[in-house]
């Protein structure tokens, strides 16, 4: 089970980042990962946020 603030792995594509936030539908639970990697565009700096299921995720 996966929690706010746990360290995780994208399965697929390899991104590591933190659990802020969870959220339910009817149907599934998604967790919003924040990546450890800085990126920077046209509005600044910021870490990407990804949107995930929990099989989607690997606990470090």
């Amino acid at each position: 089970m996966l929690n706010m603030y746990d360290e995780v792995v994208i399965k697929k594509d390899g991104v590591d980042g933190v659990i802020v936030d969870v959220f339910t539908t009817d149907d599934d639970t998604f967790f919003t990962v924040e990546s450890n990697t800085m990126t920077e565009d046209k509005c600044g700096t910021l870490y990407p946020l990804f949107y995930c299921k929990e099989e989607e995720l690997e606990k470090v």
